[in-house]
């Protein structure tokens, strides 16, 4: 069957339903958001595995979890409705209706990331948010708990490396967004020899080392290298990543960022990217926000929203 043929058969007015039981992982919360009865949302979802010949919802553990090809239609779903959106009845802003301020903390590279997509998609969903990025640092999940901020994106050893009291951190629930491997980046004049250091050259060679707050030693490379007793050669440590190409340049040292930065920081700034002799654990990208806003629909409705944009990014990494 041919694809015009194909999308005449599809019955294009479920896709709004699919997008909404897909943010929800809930036939029960998607009829509600809907405004329409469970029955009748049962039934539509029924079309709509027929369609997809997929489960797209399923119960693991007494929980619904999106099918690998519903968290793949999830994102292209919401670009593919916004641009209908757009064409169909174009979005006027009313300015004078307060928006929804979510504060969320994290560094540099993860805004760089999760801003752009993030921001086209509030744009043009008709939700009155307004993100506000923050840097993260060693007080955040102290804020989180007391509600200065609404979450942190962020690997989640941060929570247990804060120094957040055991009944504190009860009250904090998170779920993941993506992981991506830590590699080094160095000079480009020195890439050949890069590629061949061995572990003991590694750590001598001087480090450009990145430290979420170095007051309480919150870092993943540190943790790491302490925990199996090794020390590299610092001679700077950053709190942002954004600092760390010009001082390569300047230094010649080597510093360890997340693939997708490297590999920007690589076409951007001729910066070259290298294996570690060293195998560091990936960086599991982490959603956190405290449970006084589990039910919470704006809340819902943004952390549906991030985990769109994070399968996007996910995408991305996966090709490096």
């Amino acid at each position: 069957m041919d694809g015009k043929k194909s999308l005449r058969a599809f019955n294009l007015n479920t896709l709004p339903i699919l997008r909404e039981i897909l943010r929800h992982g809930s036939v029960g919360k998607a009829a509600k958001a809907l405004g329409v009865s469970q029955p009748a949302l049962s039934a539509a979802l029924k079309q709509l595995r027929h369609q997809f010949d997929d489960e797209l919802v399923v119960r693991s553990k007494g929980v619904m979890k999106l099918t690998a090809k519903a968290e793949s239609i999830l994102s292209p779903l919401e670009h593919a409705l916004a641009a209908l959106q757009d064409i169909i009845e174009p979005i006027e802003g009313d300015l004078n209706k307060p928006k929804t301020l979510l504060k969320i903390a994290t560094n540099d590279h993860v805004m760089a990331l999760l801003g752009g997509p993030l921001s086209h998609l509030v744009s043009h969903d008709g939700i009155n948010i307004l993100p506000q990025f923050l840097s993260a640092g060693g007080h955040s999940a102290e804020q989180l708990v007391s509600g200065e901020i609404e979450y942190v994106i962020a690997p989640k050893f941060v929570m247990l490396s804060s120094g957040v009291n055991a009944n504190n951190l009860k009250s904090i629930n998170s779920e993941p967004l993506f992981v991506e491997p830590m590699v080094g980046i160095g000079h480009p004049e020195d890439s050949a020899l890069l590629r061949d250091l061995s572990i003991e050259e590694y750590l001598q060679h001087p480090h450009a080392s990145f430290e979420i707050d170095a007051n309480q030693n919150i870092s993943m490379e540190q943790a790491f290298l302490a925990g199996n007793s090794l020390l590299q050669n610092d001679i700077v440590r950053f709190s942002c990543y954004a600092a760390m190409p010009s001082t390569i340049i300047q230094t010649h040292c080597i510093a360890l960022v997340p693939i997708s930065l490297a590999k920007r920081l690589e076409a951007s700034a001729n910066i070259a990217v290298f294996k570690p002799p060293i195998e560091f654990p990936p960086i599991e990208w982490t959603m956190i926000w405290h449970r006084r806003n589990d039910n919470n629909d704006q809340h819902i409705k943004f952390r549906t929203l991030l985990k769109s944009c994070a399968i996007h990014v996910a995408d991305i990494v996966g090709k490096h």
